[in-house]
């Protein structure tokens, strides 16, 4: 045997892997190195965006906009129906920069700033055509909110609106600036660029559809941003329309005068929690808040703030905080994801369904015009809830009916005579007005928190 050659062939195949392990290193820390460095970016014709996801009433917003032609500008309300304000503008052409930073988002002039003093607070939406194209048009959703703080607080989810958004192939669940490889080397390592923690508000919605198709609130939706409608619509529908304000859930790290509202309503989806939001949290709780968990998938994945935008520090909260906080925490069964049913009774002798038609063993919330669009509906379903260990001293009232993953509807009484219901459910708010078991149990939470 020919051992020279073989330690001579040996040698030249471990050179070569050497060789072209030297240049595949090369090659990802070159893609690593800028995976955060500004990018071109094709612009659509017309596109906007706002750098705050709220402002306070009295304020003017100024709203970027980039448009290849001369363009319309008209602002309408998510109200009771769908309503057209006195708001309108002319746009001329603009065209912007097409530099996208994955930090900062872009860096675009100020097209024009919408006066705020003359507008309730609520879900507003700029809708921007170029005349003439029923193609080229553009919806932009800003939040405003209360001057003063009113006696409930519906608290829009926001940052999970944020943190769906696809624009610049950045969201927290995809980053098309990555190839398959590193992603492949950041899943393996665990390492944290895996997705992109950095979300910065200075960016249009890339999966934002149009929101101003419908004029009917309660119509069926497979959008979860869009089923945040029902709740406001419904509260307007009974009498309630001068007594709420509408907040982003990123308020929670600043606004102190919402520690004022009689009770805080999460809507649909309260998913990305920062420790500075819970720390308001807790003290609405420890002045003796009440809370209407309408929302499901609540307090699960923990962000921190940054100077334009969020920043997403942890994918999974450790359980305990929100099993304490909201009595339930989403315990991820993969085969009840996007089951939808209904709810069954198991606590018929709490007050929360007074003056409803119901015993021990009811089912109702059979249908949500939230749905995955698969003719599954209920309400308990899309992302749901469940209690847990530390779910201490709160009652389940009801429990759903999915085969796996069924949402479990708790309420605690806190120290300081306040209170926390918890539906469990990002379907819940769908079954407004769809059901008069769930409208009740709505009614009789805002009645015992507000004095009308």
């Amino acid at each position: 045997m020919n051992y020279p050659r073989i330690n001579f062939y040996l040698l030249c195949v471990i050179f070569f892997l050497l060789f072209t392990g030297l240049i595949a290193s090369y090659a990802i820390i070159k893609v690593h190195s800028k995976r955060h460095q500004p990018f071109k970016i094709d612009l659509e014709n017309v596109l906007a965006y706002t750098h705050l996801p709220s402002y306070t009433r009295g304020d003017s917003i100024p709203v970027f906009i980039h448009t290849t032609k001369d363009a319309t500008a008209e602002l309408y309300r998510w109200g009771a129906t769908l309503e057209k304000t006195t708001y309108t503008c002319h746009i001329s052409k603009q065209l912007q920069s097409t530099i996208f930073d994955p930090f900062n988002g872009f860096s675009w002039n100020v097209s024009l700033c919408i006066p705020t003093h003359n507008l309730k607070s609520g879900y507003y939406f700029l809708k921007i055509v170029q005349p003439g194209d029923t193609i080229n048009q553009y919806t932009l959703s800003v939040i405003v909110k209360p001057a003063s703080p009113p006696p409930i607080a519906v608290i829009a989810s926001t940052n999970t609106w944020q943190s769906y958004n696809t624009y610049g192939g950045l969201s927290n669940y995809e980053n098309k600036r990555v190839p398959w490889y590193l992603k492949t080397i950041y899943w393996y390592s665990n390492y944290t660029d895996y997705i992109p923690p950095h979300l910065p508000f200075a960016r249009p919605y890339q999966n934002h559809q149009d929101f101003l198709e419908h004029s009917n609130p309660f119509h069926e939706t497979e959008s979860p941003m869009a089923a945040e409608w029902n709740m406001v619509a419904f509260l307007e529908s009974k009498g309630y329309e001068g007594m709420y304000g509408v907040y982003s859930d990123f308020d929670l790290n600043s606004d102190f005068s919402i520690l004022n509202s009689d009770v805080w309503v999460f809507n649909v989806h309260s998913e990305y929690w920062s420790n500075t939001m819970m720390g308001m949290y807790k003290r609405y709780l420890d002045k003796g808040g009440k809370v209407i968990w309408a929302s499901g998938n609540n307090m699960y994945r923990e962000i921190d703030n940054y100077e334009g935008g969020i920043f997403v520090s942890n994918q999974i909260i450790s359980s305990h905080t929100p099993l304490s906080l909201t009595g339930t925490f989403s315990f991820k069964a993969e085969a009840g994801l996007h089951t939808f049913a209904p709810y069954k009774i198991v606590n018929s002798k709490h007050w929360v369904f007074n003056d409803t038609t119901i015993h021990d063993n009811t089912v109702f919330g059979k249908y949500s015009s939230l749905s995955s669009g698969e003719n599954e509906y209920g309400a308990s379903g899309m992302e749901t809830d469940r209690t847990g260990l530390e779910s201490d001293s709160f009652q389940v009232l009801a429990t759903g009916m999915n085969p796996f993953g069924a949402a479990h509807m708790v309420f605690k009484e806190t120290p300081k005579g306040g209170w926390i219901f918890n539906a469990s459910s990002i379907s819940f708010s769908g079954a407004l007005t769809q059901d008069t078991i769930i409208d009740g149990i709505v009614i009789n939470l805002i009645k015992d928190a507000v004095k009308k």
